[in-house]
């Protein structure tokens, strides 16, 4: 009866995974910082005040927010609050060159890690460990 109830479980996590993963889920993740922000014609959010520094939590089921804009010198904190490891690094997988200062290691629960940005630019970032969660950090 144990295995009847693991193999249900594991389904419905394959099944949660394929549907994150098949592009049928879009996060609504946002960033909450103590900014002004204001619409655009697109409807878009702009911030009117770029952060020194932003915080990025990490859970079972991403990054969130899983995009944040920051000041050149700026920081970005990773924070996990699953029960599992994470690993924050830098795009691309699996070779994480695009800014190396992205590695911040495994993170292990409750644990967090900083990365400082001295150059402006988007870069991309992922779990290593999973591969599928995916950030970014757009420096002006």
């Amino acid at each position: 009866m144990k295995w009847l109830l693991a193999a249900v479980v594991l389904l419905v996590v394959l099944g949660g995974a394929y549907f994150l993963v098949s592009g049928n889920y879009k996060a609504s993740n946002t960033a909450t910082p103590s900014t002004t922000e204001s619409t655009t014609q697109e409807g878009a959010t702009a911030s009117a005040d770029t952060q020194e520094e932003m915080t990025v939590r990490i859970s079972s089921s991403g990054f969130s927010p899983d995009s944040v804009t920051i000041k050149v010198d700026g920081k970005v904190t990773f924070i996990n609050d699953d029960s599992a490891d994470h690993q924050v690094a830098s795009a691309p997988h699996p070779v994480h060159t695009d800014y190396p200062k992205l590695n911040v290691g495994v993170l292990k629960p409750g644990e967090m890690g900083t990365a400082e940005f001295d150059k402006t630019g988007t870069f991309g970032y992922h779990d290593h460990l999973n591969p599928t969660m995916r950030g970014e950090v757009v420096v002006e």
